[in-house]
């Protein structure tokens, strides 16, 4: 798995009564950790990723679990209404469909580990 790849100790959920999000992954750094919150979703192929689901996890992350960083990932595509949102929370939310999940893949091989900071950097 990528995460793991890139040292994060990765925790998949449960399948039923997840909490409303799929992957919980931590990156310990130093003394601190910082966890990022992943939810997957997939539809019919002729279907996009509305609001809806977006903002009850949004709620997840703001309310529940109060996390730094945040995914939703699909092998589909997202909505005008729900890239405006990304947009406008592009610091705290990460939105990859399919397009962005391969270019991600593809590049995943291209980072650096900095043993001095402890971190992945690009190349």
């Amino acid at each position: 798995m990528v995460l793991k790849d890139m040292r994060y100790d990765v925790r998949l959920t449960p399948e039923r009564s997840d909490g409303g999000r799929n992957i919980l992954a931590v990156l310990k750094a130093g003394g601190a950790k910082a966890i990022t919150l992943m939810e997957c979703r997939k539809y019919r192929i002729d279907r996009k990723i509305g609001i809806g689901p977006v903002q009850r996890f949004q709620w997840v992350i703001d309310k529940r679990d109060k996390s730094l960083g945040e995914l939703i990932a699909t092998v589909l595509f997202f909505t005008p209404e729900v890239k405006k949102t990304a947009e406008e929370y592009k610091y705290h939310l990460m939105m990859r469909d399919l397009n962005g999940l391969k270019n991600w893949l593809e590049n995943f091989g291209t980072w650096t580990f900095q043993n001095a900071g402890g971190t992945w950097l690009p190349n």
